[in-house]
């Protein structure tokens, strides 16, 4: 388990608003994070499904 989730984690339990330093995306919160990796999921799976359609 990666630093980060460690963090992410124990600030959960804590009741903390942990936030995360992201280089391009700025200041993270928990829900920006789910937020994003959700979206980034859709996109590859969209991805995926264009080329499995085209072989």
């Amino acid at each position: 388990m990666s630093r980060t989730s460690v963090s992410l984690i124990a600030a959960a339990r804590s009741g903390e608003q942990a936030e995360l330093h992201h280089v391009t995306r700025g200041v993270q919160r928990a829900a920006d994070v789910a937020r994003n990796n959700c979206h980034d999921a859709y996109h590859h799976l969209w991805d995926i499904r264009m080329i499995l359609a085209h072989q």
